[in-house]
């Protein structure tokens, strides 16, 4: 069959269109690829971020009202040296809750200590196994005292803070409770309540 140079012409131009379509082809299915192999990476790394993070937990208490604690859990000549009222929301994965009362204005001070609760609730002078507790009581003026509720995974290695006395770090004591078998990663969340008690 004899082929005129017209037909040759369409020939060749018929084959590059057809190539130019296939290259088309191929760039849209690898950028394709691409965009959704960069997408697992970045839904696997958000993933790992919000793992690791510390979730936050409302606390509350009976015991504070405006800021202030009640006089009554203070060791006092007018109080009862009894523990807060407390109340959490429960924290899904946490085996148990830890509860420590810090001042910060008396060199961290470590005023309440509770350990290995399992319930999300504490009455007003409650004192479940595994917890100390003295009032405050500060030296003259006003004092911060600060109530941090932690949900664990397990129970920690070991139980920080020198009790009824003062505290170089508070973040050396989150740090000791965030180790559980040797690994962190223990506190899942976490919430406070900040209050104050003025001197008579």
């Amino acid at each position: 069959m004899k082929c005129f140079p017209g037909c040759l012409i369409f020939s060749v131009a018929v084959s590059i269109s057809l190539l130019g379509s296939g290259c088309g082809i191929a760039a849209e299915t690898m950028n394709s690829s691409v965009t959704m192999n960069s997408s697992i990476e970045e839904s696997t790394e958000d993933a790992d971020i919000a793992e690791g993070e510390i979730q936050d937990m409302k606390v509350t208490s009976e015991s504070l009202k405006n800021g202030v604690w009640n006089e009554k859990i203070t060791n006092t000549y007018a109080g009862e040296n009894v523990s807060p009222e407390l109340s959490w929301n429960k924290v899904d994965g946490a085996a148990e809750y830890a509860i420590y009362m810090i001042d910060p204005d008396g060199h961290n001070w470590l005023h309440w200590r509770v350990t290995g609760f399992t319930g999300t609730h504490l009455e007003e002078g409650e004192m479940p196994a595994g917890s100390e507790y003295i009032g405050p009581y500060p030296p003259s003026g006003t004092h911060r005292y600060i109530v941090t509720v932690y949900a664990l995974k397990a129970a920690p290695d070991s139980i920080p803070g020198n009790f009824d006395s003062a505290n170089t770090d508070t973040d050396d004591m989150e740090k000791a409770l965030d180790i559980s078998g040797g690994k962190p990663g223990n506190i899942i969340a976490e919430g406070k309540l900040e209050g104050t008690y003025t001197a008579r």
